[in-house]
């Protein structure tokens, strides 16, 4: 048994991508007979629900709040960092910038105990490149000494690892992917999906469905996609009726200037639809009626949707920019698209007017996403690699 401690600033499904990697992780790590604690922080609304989840599972979760901004602040968090750390053997850190993350390196390093930091693609030129003066201040007064103080550098990919390479980080680089929870998205109704899909999206009929499902942010670039389907509609037959679902939470004026731009272009509302938040058993619904999931974001340090959109069988049209691009062209489940409108709008003719190919595709990556991103087996090597650092 390996007691592991993990920090992560937030813990919610506003927090996208790392927040679900961490509650996947930690929950197949305690399954498998490890002893998992997490510390994390919480703004003044916070929904908590995963950090149930792990606790249904054994996890232990401390949860620090409401927090100050920029960094998250909160003068409790110090006290319950080191009273976590002093019972860890290994500290499993998730992000760069926020306090929580400093405390833990800061009280891993006075127990010698070792850390794996993991970035969550915030290392990357264009991440850097947000809030650049800030982010340099930080980087020199405390992120450095931090980063070259872990004993692992976690990346998801090497094609992260490769992009934080312009910093000449000392830490030995470790390269393993996120996973998917294949028991989520199984879990399906009794009922056909296209009848549960139309519980959710009632002017859903027989035609084709594009799902985005994700947070909802300006770097996903979800206004060209929106372009893209409003110039392949006047191309298809006009019995065909399909259907574009954008679905998730998170900048509710950028998803605000969405629906703007669909009205303004003439989309009616049955062919482009919009939804909050969606979870559970409605998102494995969602995914396994899903033709293609689209996801032409400018910037994805891994795109754990597009992982599991794979599992459930859809086709994926990734840009270049979403980091398993290479996973999609490796084993031809789907297309890696340009960010441009034209070269969308011919990857959605194509997924909207061939379900054959969008089967075939499907059906490719659901064989190999499951096979790669299976939260067992990542566990199980987790466990491994703990056991080398606090033995070494």
């Amino acid at each position: 048994m390996t007691r592991v401690l993990h920090a992560i600033p937030g813990l919610s499904r506003a927090d996208g991508g790392p927040s679900y990697a961490l509650r996947g992780l930690a929950g197949a790590q305690q399954v498998q007979g490890d002893q998992v604690t997490i510390v994390t922080t919480f703004p003044d609304q916070w929904d908590g629900e995963i950090a149930d989840e792990l606790r249904d599972l054994g996890v232990t979760v401390h949860a620090v709040g409401p927090t100050k901004t920029p960094l998250r602040w909160h003068p409790r968090i110090k006290q319950t960092v080191r009273d976590a750390v002093a019972h860890a053997d290994v500290v499993h850190i998730h992000g760069v910038w926020e306090q929580v993350l400093h405390d833990a390196s800061v009280a891993a390093r006075k127990r010698n105990v070792p850390v794996v930091w993991r970035p969550c693609g915030m290392l990357d030129p264009w991440s850097l490149g947000q809030g650049r003066v800030r982010k340099r201040l930080l980087m020199v007064a405390r992120i450095r000494r931090n980063l070259n103080a872990a004993a692992l550098l976690h990346f998801t990919s090497h094609t992260e690892a490769r992009s934080a390479g312009h910093l000449g980080l000392r830490p030995v680089v470790h390269v393993e992917p996120n996973g998917v929870d294949l028991g989520a998205i199984d879990d399906l109704p009794a009922e056909p999906i296209s009848v549960a899909a139309r519980r959710l999206v009632p002017t859903l009929d027989a035609g084709p469905m594009v799902l985005f499902l994700g947070r909802v942010h300006p770097a996903k670039s979800l206004e060209l996609l929106i372009d893209a389907f409003v110039d392949v509609l006047p191309t298809l037959p006009a019995d065909l009726a399909p259907t574009m679902v954008i679905a998730g939470s998170g900048d509710e004026a950028y998803r605000r200037v969405l629906i703007d731009q669909a009205q303004r272009r003439g989309l009616p509302q049955d062919r482009c639809v919009f939804l909050g938040a969606i979870k559970g058993r409605d998102k494995a619904v969602l995914m396994n009626a899903a033709d293609a999931f689209a996801l032409p974001s400018q910037h994805e340090n891994f795109g754990i949707a597009v992982a599991e959109a794979m599992c459930a069988g859809a086709a994926v049209l990734v840009s270049p920019e979403v980091d398993l691009s290479k996973f999609v062209r490796e084993h031809d489940c789907g297309e890696v698209v340009p960010r441009e409108v034209d070269p969308w709008a011919a990857a959605l003719q194509r997924v909207l007017s061939d379900t054959t190919w969008c089967r075939d595709k499907g059906e490719l990556g659901r064989r190999h996403a499951r096979d790669a991103f299976d939260w067992a087996h990542i566990a199980s090597r987790w466990r491994q690699t703990y056991g080398r650092l606090v033995t070494g």
